[in-house]
């Protein structure tokens, strides 16, 4: 591997492709299978294995500098499309340059939860939203790279594979 990314340079956030959101930190969603417990005859104890295709409640949170426009308006109860667009930055150790490259992540969620934050001098507010993402699409220098739709039952891991597509199909769902 001759490039290796150090770290975030900037991020612009957008509703709906077009409306800037401002500056704020961002805990992407965690994408982790619901499990079962198999234990038993021939096992030397018990072990957990994934549940294919059945994913935990996936969470994402918004923190913002301070309570705003933004924040009240992604706290609203209805469907939001957010386009988060990162430069990150890297070097190159074969040919000593610094590099950057572009990911994006297109995120459906819901609103949960909204949090006002502290008020105290001479500090930031710490005003947050969190969500319930249902959609989320990973794209790296413009290539997806994965792809999750709880309500379409689609995932695409890093292979480009829709490792649902056969499931679906068995279902009569496509």
């Amino acid at each position: 591997m001759s490039n290796v990314e150090v770290g975030t340079l900037l991020c612009a956030c957008y509703e709906d492709g077009k409306q800037f959101l401002g500056v704020a930190k961002i805990t992407l969603p965690d994408l982790e299978f619901e499990t079962f417990g198999v234990k038993g005859l021939g096992l030397m104890g018990s072990m957990d294995l994934p549940a294919y295709g059945q994913l935990k409640p996936m969470k994402m949170t918004i923190n913002f500098t301070d309570a705003n426009e933004a924040q009240y308006r992604l706290a609203e109860l209805r469907t939001h499309l957010l386009d988060l667009r990162v430069l990150k930055g890297g070097y190159d150790n074969t040919t000593s340059e610094l590099t950057e490259t572009n990911h994006k992540y297109i995120i459906q969620c819901y609103p949960t939860k909204t949090t006002g934050g502290d008020i105290e001098p001479v500090s930031s507010q710490g005003a947050s939203n969190e969500f319930s993402v249902t959609s989320f699409k990973e794209y790296r220098n413009g290539k997806r790279c994965r792809y999750v739709d709880v309500v379409k039952m689609i995932y695409e891991d890093g292979s480009g594979v829709d490792r649902m597509a056969n499931r679906r199909r068995m279902l009569g769902m496509n």
